[in-house]
């Protein structure tokens, strides 16, 4: 009888035992938490209750409330690994026909996933945040059951919270909410469009207000744009479109110091540090002064812009990182917090892994790749019900969108900014294999 209750039992709950037991090892190989200067500045607003509109407020407002947990990162970290390996086990119960489910267990310790996953930046809150959300939407697509209102009450405020952590995911919101509304309502396109409309004006506006009336505007706009225009000036050799109040501070400017300082990768050595050329400002007149020379750089140089924008957005794409003990957490900066770093065997583990793997494959170009894999496929199917399709059509349109707004909207080549793509076109994987090579009868 034990052995037949063993085997009943393990048969029904092995999903569920294997992915915690994947999550706890997960857990223990980032423990506490990697942290970077992005991160210790959010955790410093969580502690203080200051918060500054350069990192949007929300993720440091839900950290404060995890202080009164445990303080330190070990919380915020465990929520990122519920939503991954939460995701993991839906999409694994989604479709018991799908011969490749197994590899759901596998992908997230892909280098491409796994490198960063367990850091705290707002980047990988907003990726992992979408990938539950998708996930929980393939899994009621599958099953073809609407979620309770409780669920999809519980999807839209995850949707709220990505928007909260991270500006670029409000340009994907109402993707997510369209997704999430074609599972929840009996309702033909027009009314699920003018809701999901609705629905995302009242998320991004409800964030816009949090940042408004709970945090210190940064301006950090003005960052981006003066990357923007020194790319511009530099490709046309003319500083003219600079604004005045700019080149007026001697001590800092010259046009020959802003050519050897400019590179497409990243804006940092043109406003941090001793040698930058330029200091950040509240100053309305002068915040619109370079609102106007971003705009005339804009539209009287599309070329030398685009070329600007270009080269930025190809290096993203050819960017990729591992662990690494300094880059992901400083002991002396975390002990001003606090946080006591001890000699983590399985994380030592974890990296003598990731730096043996070969980098080529990990870069962000190979997601990129996938997403025109997917579209290819969507379009040679001619079957019009085939719930694969359907689920590859929101990766794709995903993947193109938040690709464009890399493409315009970033002031750097950061791996992590493309880290919500690798998650989500790496896990259709499975479905797209299904989709391409794998036939089902027909239900």
């Amino acid at each position: 009888m034990k052995n037949i209750f063993y085997t009943k039992f393990w048969r029904k709950y092995y999903p569920i035992i294997l992915c915690f037991a994947l999550m706890f090892f997960h857990f223990l190989s980032a423990y506490p938490g990697g942290m970077t200067v992005d991160s210790f500045s959010q955790y410093e607003q969580s502690i203080s209750g200051n918060y500054f509109s350069h990192h949007p407020p929300l993720m440091s407002m839900i950290w404060s409330l995890l202080n009164h947990i445990y303080q330190g990162p070990q919380i915020m970290l465990l929520w990122h690994l519920v939503l991954l390996w939460g995701g993991v086990l839906l999409l694994f119960y989604a479709d018991r026909q799908n011969k490749y489910r197994y590899l759901y267990f596998v992908i997230p310790f892909l280098p491409n996933i796994l490198a960063q996953s367990g850091v705290i930046w707002k980047d990988i809150g907003f990726g992992l945040g979408s990938f539950f959300v998708i996930a929980s939407c393939i899994f009621y697509s599958y099953h073809q059951k609407r979620p309770s209102y409780l669920a999809a009450i519980g999807l839209l405020l995850v949707i709220f919270y990505i928007v909260g952590v991270k500006f670029q995911a409000q340009f994907i919101a109402p993707i997510l909410i369209l997704f999430v509304l074609s599972v929840s309502l009996k309702a033909n396109w027009f009314i699920r469009i003018i809701v999901t409309i609705i629905l995302s004006l009242v998320i991004i506006e409800g964030n816009n207000y949090l940042a408004k009336h709970f945090s210190t505007d940064s301006h950090a706009k003005q960052l981006r744009q003066l990357f923007d225009i020194a790319g511009v000036i530099v490709a046309i050799d003319n500083d003219d479109l600079l604004p005045d109040y700019v080149k007026e501070d001697k001590n800092l400017y010259s046009f020959e110091k802003l050519k050897s300082l400019y590179t497409p990768t990243l804006v940092n050595a043109l406003v941090f540090g001793d040698d930058r050329i330029y200091n950040s400002t509240s100053d309305p007149i002068k915040l619109q002064e370079l609102e106007s020379s971003y705009v005339k750089a804009v539209t009287h140089y599309p070329l030398a812009f685009l070329k600007h924008r270009i080269k930025n957005f190809i290096l993203l794409m050819k960017s990729a990182e591992y662990y690494s003990d300094d880059l992901f957490i400083d002991p002396n900066e975390a002990e001003k917090y606090g946080i006591y770093l001890k000699k983590n065997h399985v994380k030592d583990l974890v990296i003598f892994y990731l730096k043996a793997f070969p980098r080529l494959i990990t870069k962000n170009f190979i997601s990129f790749i996938l997403i025109f894999v997917y579209l290819a496929a969507i379009l040679t199917n001619k079957q019009s019900n085939n719930p694969e399709k359907v689920i590859l059509t929101y990766i794709v349109a995903i993947g193109l969108v938040f690709s464009v707004v890399l493409l315009f909207a970033t002031m750097a080549c950061d791996y992590r900014y493309y880290y919500v793509i690798r998650v989500l076109t790496l896990f259709s994987l499975p479905i797209y294999l299904k989709f391409r090579y794998y036939k089902t009868s027909q239900k």
